[in-house]
């Protein structure tokens, strides 16, 4: 029986530099690297932090607030992390692309990989970047139209700074980058190196979900939902052969739900847009509430069909395939 994810290029390419590491230690090898990541991209961001806390009235608020009780002062900590300015949330968008130079240079330096075996591949990136924009906007908003169906959401027109949008823009399009540069283009083609590719897929996308443990509103279907798109983005990622259709993917959901349908994104608020949410209360079960869409169930059946359709409907992409065959029976020879 042909197996429905074929073996990628992506994968050939990063054996080829190393035989990798236990499960368990590509794990741990990873946290590390993202805490180094976390620990440069925190620098500006914190100074952007201090500055925003010291030059207005959010320090007075918070003293205010301890004084008032415990639930007044966790109310004014999510509302912080929730409804800060919006020169802020584009300072940490931008700071993304720390992780993207972190994860690159481990993977050279360190795992001795090409860039190519992360997915950066030459050939193909705007079409492939393009296709990705379409589907990622079409995935964001079927999972609203399900919401506005039931009953469970309704949208405004609002004002909007153009200039901020188009900042958001480009913010996406490096943080959900950063995302899929780090957990499918450096994690899921380590782990694969020496594990099974259904536990490099399995991995990577648990461990993407749980790196948003810490997003106000994270609980279960958060976490299973998550872990979902990352375990679609893995199967695109490898039947396509790159990142440039994931990375879009990513970036056009995470724009269109925060930035075009004003939804917040996973727990971290919304920024400048066209549109703004109204969601009913008593259907969070649906629309996912305070924590955005991913906290729904409305994603969890877009995101399971989508799942589903990468695996058995996408067709492969057959000059990777018919490539990664080449290089393969060359090693083959190589060996004898």
């Amino acid at each position: 029986m042909k197996h429905p994810i074929p073996q990628s290029k992506m994968l050939v390419e990063a054996r080829v530099g190393g035989k990798g590491h236990s499960w368990g230690l590509e794990c741990l090898i990873f946290l590390a690297v993202f805490a180094v990541a976390q620990t440069f991209l925190s620098i500006p961001v914190s100074i952007a932090t201090v500055i925003w806390l010291f030059t207005g009235d959010v320090i007075p608020s918070l003293v205010h607030s301890m004084e008032t009780g415990a639930i007044a002062y966790s109310e004014a900590i999510n509302a912080l992390l929730t409804d800060m300015p919006e020169w802020l949330m584009l300072v940490q968008l931008f700071s993304t692309v720390i992780s993207i130079v972190v994860a690159i240079l481990f993977c050279r330096l360190i795992e001795k990989r090409s860039v190519s075996s992360m997915g950066l591949r030459k050939g193909r990136v705007l079409s492939e970047y393009l296709v990705g924009c379409v589907v990622g906007i079409v995935l964001i908003s079927l999972c609203v139209g399900i919401c506005m169906a039931c009953g469970g959401m309704t949208l405004r027109l609002t004002d909007f700074s153009v200039a901020v949008w188009l900042l958001y823009l480009v913010g996406f399009l490096i943080q959900g980058a950063s995302e899929e540069i780090l957990c499918r283009g450096y994690m899921m083609i380590s782990v694969s190196r020496k594990n099974a590719l259904w536990l490099a897929v399995m991995t990577n996308s648990v461990m993407f979900s749980l790196l948003h443990i810490f997003n106000p509103g994270f609980g279960m279907l958060p976490l299973i939902n998550i872990a979902l798109f990352g375990a679609f983005a893995s199967v695109h990622a490898l039947k396509r052969g790159n990142l440039w259709g994931v990375c879009a993917i990513h970036s056009l959901w995470n724009f269109f739900q925060g930035n075009v349908f004003g939804i917040s994104v996973s727990g971290t608020g919304t920024g400048a847009s066209p549109l703004a949410s109204h969601i009913k209360d008593g259907m969070s079960w649906l629309h996912g509430g305070s924590f955005g869409l991913e906290g729904g169930l409305a994603v969890t059946l877009v995101m399971t069909a989508a799942l589903l359709l990468a695996i058995f409907v996408m067709p492969a992409n057959k000059k990777e395939v018919a490539e990664c065959t080449e290089i393969k029976d060359a090693l083959k020879g190589d060996a004898l």
